[in-house]
């Protein structure tokens, strides 16, 4: 299994990150080899600069990145 968020983190695809990028600060965190993806994926994290705007997320349900990257 690939790497996955943190407690308390929030990893968006750059599709998502481009989707949001007006309402939500995050920072790059590389590119990730997720399982069933033969491309590896650039992961953004969440800034924990915007607590507000991160509990918005997390009720949305952007938990987890490969859902994200379909």
């Amino acid at each position: 299994m690939g790497p996955e968020a943190k407690d308390g983190q929030i990893l968006l695809s750059q599709r998502v990150n481009v989707a949001l990028k007006e309402s939500v600060a995050t920072e790059q965190v590389g590119a990730l080899n997720l399982k069933g993806l033969t491309q590896p994926v650039v992961a953004y994290a969440v800034s924990l600069a915007a607590p507000s705007r991160l509990s918005a997320l997390s009720k949305g349900g952007l938990h987890r990145m490969s859902e994200c990257a379909r």
